[in-house]
């Protein structure tokens, strides 16, 4: 890795004020999926969906599983604020017939008859053709995980800047994140699991959980195969794409179960994407139940900072190898005991809090380095989850029983 405190000098050059400040700019959105719940017995709600064809309120694969889609904000904390408020305007609504939100990334308890893929009628019935599929391929435990989808576009002219096409920008910071997706796990896993149902009011330190993020973990949500794409360009990226599609490895570009997605404006589709790559998407995020949003307003402020620090990366093409080796490192990071996991950097095995720690050094440095000083405090926050023992979300949740039900199927 280039010594962050040349990269930065560079940065600084090459962009000048103007250029540091449309750094800072861009759009931000999110997807949050929750399986809406009974409040008197913690079970998935049965009822059809109550939100109508309202685009902000949708399904994501069970009838059940509220996916709020936020507008676009103009800024982290705008953002914040509509999650914020959505949320709650959700949980108003859902309280007015016994329900409300199941806080963790994990399902609670559930009978399998009673769930029911999203029901979709007329020119959207392939939607649900499509959930029907996904349920045969991959099974309903695993469908039923929820997670946060953190999408960012850059500011327009923030890739001038660069001297790049904004094509290339996007490339470069998928590349990137590909690369840290473990970091990004290991610092906002939030579903520890999976806990067995008659170890329930045990001791906690007698029962260990498996992983820290169960959706993030080996049995979590991946394809049965390990995609391997191209980033040498747009059309080359979504030509290695179709290529699994022809194959009939997968149904589209929507089964493409990794860590990143790039996106272009509207629907998605690779047509759309070879028109033009409009934003960035992150799909590794935990619910976090210690936040009424289920996100920490410091952790999306860290999400900015990271694809701002992807963009000042070297160009750099990753090989099937190393794109294996990224996939194998964040299914570590999801794993609960520390002592296991240990992050490959090229033929090297790194303790996966020393490499952590690293990384977001040499991003405090850099940030340092181009005088944005008000990005170190984000920063600390993400480190005192490693230098502070027991401090980790996942940890919290795991001490105070947050997924108060086995993540497991009953019978009736």
């Amino acid at each position: 890795m280039r010594n962050p405190y040349e990269t930065a000098a560079e940065i600084t050059a090459r962009l000048g004020r103007n250029g540091l400040e449309a750094a800072f700019g861009g759009g931000f959105g999110l997807e949050k999926e929750s399986l809406r719940v009974m409040k008197a017995d913690g079970r998935i709600a049965r009822t059809d969906h109550p939100f109508g064809d309202d685009p902000h309120f949708s399904r994501d694969f069970a009838e059940s599983q509220l996916e709020i889609i936020t507008p676009v904000a103009g800024s982290t904390e705008e953002l914040y604020g509509m999650i914020s408020q959505m949320n709650a305007e959700a949980l108003q609504k859902l309280a007015e017939s016994g329900e409300t939100l199941h806080t963790s990334s994990n399902p609670p308890a559930y009978v399998p008859s009673e769930v029911r893929i999203a029901h979709f009628t007329g020119e959207n019935a392939h939607k649900e053709e499509y959930r029907q599929y996904l349920l045969e391929k991959y099974g309903l435990e695993r469908m039923l995980l929820s997670g946060i989808h953190y999408n960012f576009s850059y500011a327009p002219e923030y890739p001038s800047f660069l001297g790049m096409e904004t094509d290339a920008l996007y490339l470069k910071a998928a590349v990137c994140t590909l690369r840290y997706a473990w970091l990004l796990v290991w610092l906002t896993a939030a579903s520890p699991g999976p806990y067995r149902a008659e170890t329930f009011g045990q001791c906690r330190e007698s029962v260990r959980p498996v992983y820290s993020s169960v959706r993030c973990g080996k049995e979590g949500y991946w394809n049965s195969f390990l995609p391997v794409l191209d980033f040498s360009g747009a059309a080359s990226y979504c030509d290695s794409i179709e290529s699994y599609v022809r194959d009939g490895m997968l149904y589209s570009s929507s089964e493409l179960y990794l860590p990143v997605r790039l996106k272009p404006r509207g629907i998605n589709t690779l047509d759309g994407l070879r028109k033009g790559i409009d934003h960035i998407e992150l799909r590794m995020l935990d619910l976090n139940p210690l936040e009424p949003a289920g996100i920490a307003l410091e952790d999306l402020r860290f999400l900015r900072l990271f694809l701002i620090w992807c963009s000042f990366f070297p160009d750099h093409l990753p090989d099937e190898k190393e794109q294996k080796d990224a996939i194998t490192n964040m299914k570590q990071a999801s794993l609960f005991d520390e002592r296991r996991i240990w992050i490959r950097e090229g033929t090297i095995l790194r303790p996966v809090r020393e490499a952590a720690l690293e990384v977001l050094s040499e991003m405090a440095c850099t940030f340092e380095a181009i005088g944005r000083f008000d990005a170190l405090s984000t920063i600390e926050y993400q480190k005192r989850k490693l230098l502070i023992p027991g401090s980790r979300y996942a940890e919290q949740v795991d001490r105070t029983c947050a997924n108060s039900l086995p993540s497991a199927r009953i019978t009736a």
